[in-house]
Order: structure tokens, then C-alpha cells, then sequence
């Protein structure tokens, strides 16, 4: 939660859905708000492991990422 609200909410055996692998969230620090929300499923797809080291790679010095 930021600010009082959700931004991410996953469960096995619940309401929410589940994903599976990484997930990235950048928030921004100034609003404490969630800027990108990223999923990447490296279990079944190798290219994923790549897509997600682009992706860290990518996020600027400074940001947070969660």
C-alpha cells in the first residue's frame, strides 16, 4: 500500500489474481504513488529473465523500486 491504497494485492486461493514471477514496481517518491507496474514470468520463458534485466536496467539512478 502507498498512501492508503493498494497497489499490488496476488493470492493463491483468493479473490485476487495470481502472478507468478517478478514483479516490478517503480514508485514515485515525490507522491509515494505507483508510477510502473511490470511482470515478468521467468519460470516458463527464458526471454522474460532478459525482458526483466532490460527493464532494471533501464530505471534511472535514484528511483525506487519495489
Amino acid at each position: 500500500m502507498l498512501n492508503g491504497d493498494t497497489v499490488w494485492q496476488g493470492s493463491w486461493c483468493g479473490k485476487n489474481p495470481n502472478s507468478r514471477g517478478v514483479i516490478i514496481l517503480v514508485i514515485n517518491p515525490r507522491t509515494c504513488t505507483k508510477k510502473e507496474y511490470h511482470n515478468f514470468d521467468t519460470h516458463d520463458n527464458a526471454n522474460e529473465a532478459v525482458k526483466l534485466r532490460q527493464r532494471l536496467q533501464k530505471i534511472r539512478p535514484g528511483r525506487i523500486i519495489g
